[in-house]
């Protein structure tokens, strides 16, 4: 039997982290990664939604993993484990996710003594490569999730597939879109904008999948972008932790 990896994460952070991932990836695959930023040791998934317009990379180190057994990755359904991360109970402060027999992932909730068993897909898939992007010149700005997900609903009740991000402004972040003759712009300025550094970035992104990645679980996230590159969007879960989705751009021919 292979050695596979597993590990005991913060409960709530895997929770919230695995329930925004799972509405755009439909499997995913768990292995230890050096982390870039630092010569540390992470449990990482990363994976391509399956049109390939959008990329996960949860990265967990020490701050989130409490206890890590190094092995083989392992892949399963990310429905199946947001299900079973749903069940979490205030008193579980912890869960540890880990092979069983030659097929099976067990996911324990230690504190409630529960233990949930799913498959193991057998299928091999090849580790991802995050990629290079060059967002050096271009806009970050940091803002409230819920403002966030509220100028997404605006922009789908006007009907918009498609919006601009745009950061070239010193003062202003502003959202738009349009279609059939209906436009929306919303504009972040001020206390609305803790944290924004204007650049050379303006592109377009799709809607229905910022809408996906959007989530109010986490009370700010990070956009950094630059014209006509992908945008990262970042949630910052610990010290050296994060959930980041890179989004494509829509480029006009």
């Amino acid at each position: 039997m292979a050695d596979y990896l597993s590990f005991e994460v913060s409960a709530d952070v895997f929770k919230r982290s695995i329930a925004t991932t799972q509405k755009i990836l439909e499997y995913g695959c768990f292995e230890v990664r050096e982390a870039k930023a630092v010569p540390v040791r992470t449990v990482s998934l990363v994976q391509m939604d399956p049109s390939h317009v959008a990329l996960a990379n949860l990265e967990m180190d020490n701050d989130i993993v409490l206890d890590l057994k190094e092995g083989e990755k392992f892949c399963l359904k990310m429905e199946k484990l947001s299900t079973v991360l749903s069940r979490l109970r205030s008193e579980d402060d912890t869960v540890r996710v880990s092979i069983t027999g030659e097929d099976k992932v067990k996911v324990s909730f230690p504190r409630t003594g529960r233990d949930f068993t799913i498959p193991k897909l057998e299928e091999e898939f090849e580790s991802i490569t995050i990629p290079k992007i060059e967002l050096e010149g271009g806009a970050r700005a940091r803002i409230n999730t819920s403002e966030l997900k509220s100028t997404i609903r605006d922009m789908k009740d006007v009907g918009c597939d498609y919006f601009n991000l745009n950061g070239v402004n010193p003062d202003e972040l502003v959202m738009d879109c349009s279609t059939d003759g209906e436009a929306y712009t919303r504009r972040f300025k001020g206390k609305e904008l803790p944290q924004y550094s204007p650049g050379l970035a303006k592109s377009r992104y799709n809607i229905e999948y910022l809408n996906s990645i959007a989530t109010k679980d986490f009370g700010q996230v990070i956009l950094n972008w630059k014209t006509d590159m992908p945008m990262s969007i970042t949630y910052p879960l610990g010290m050296k932790s994060k959930l980041e989705f890179l989004l494509a751009p829509r480029v006009e021919g």
